[in-house]
Formats: structure tokens, sequence, C-alpha cells
């Protein structure tokens, strides 16, 4: 699986990160990393503490949602 790394959204472009960084989020005491798996065209919802606990959503948003559960 090959991951593309999202930082952030703007109205007009996507920012992206090399391989290797990360950058992470936190939102209601859930700390987690943005992927994006081009096999599938899934986003990735990745808990930063416990890399095992993955979520996939068609957008960002729904990713982060499932892995809040």
């Amino acid at each position: 699986m090959r991951y593309i790394r999202i930082v952030g959204e703007t109205a007009n472009k996507t920012i992206l990160l090399k391989a290797g960084e990360a950058m992470t989020y936190t939102a209601n005491d859930v700390t987690y990393r943005i992927a994006f798996d081009t096999e599938s065209n899934h986003f990735l919802a990745i808990d930063a503490h416990n890399e095992a606990r993955v979520a996939t959503g068609v957008t960002i948003e729904e990713a982060v949602r499932n892995l809040r559960g």
C-alpha cells in the first residue's frame, strides 16, 4: 500500500508532505495522523498513540469520525 500524507487543504490546492514526515492533529482527545491510500482512494485516520488503530473514509472528516467510533 502506498500513502501520501496530507498536511492541510485550502480552497484551491492540497499541501503534501514528503514521505516519512508526519503531522499530528488533536480533536476531542484523539490524536491522529491523516494519510491517503492511492490504491483504494480512501483517506486513513491513524491513531498517533496506537498505529494499529486505523479508520478509513472517502473524506478526511469521515475517516476521523470513524476513528472516533
